[in-house]
């Protein structure tokens, strides 16, 4: 997972890449065997407990999804948190600090 967060001019830009398969249930393995699905389904963001995002998502993205979002209110050393929880019933958590442009 990569994160940054960025706050210019009283805007702040998430942009994360998170890590995950994002398998659709389509493909097949090199012996014919078709690969279990295994997708991100929700993504929220929030700044304390001010949801800032949320998302439902499916099998169609690719490997390693990359979101950007652009929103006010927050302050250089505030922390975002995002999780995402997937159709397997994985979930991961992240956290980032807003940082000031320099």
């Amino acid at each position: 997972m990569k994160l940054s967060a960025t706050l210019i001019d009283g805007t702040t830009r998430l942009r994360a890449l998170l890590d995950h398969p994002m398998e659709s249930g389509k493909r097949h393995d090199s012996e014919g065997n078709v690969i279990t699905a295994n997708y991100i389904r929700k993504v929220d963001v929030k700044l304390g407990e001010r949801q800032l995002f949320s998302s439902e998502w499916g099998s169609n993205l690719s490997k390693n999804p990359y979101f950007s979002i652009e929103f006010e209110g927050a302050q250089a050393e505030d922390e975002l948190t995002i999780e995402w929880l997937d159709n397997e019933g994985g979930s991961r958590t992240f956290n980032v600090i807003v940082e000031a442009a320099s």
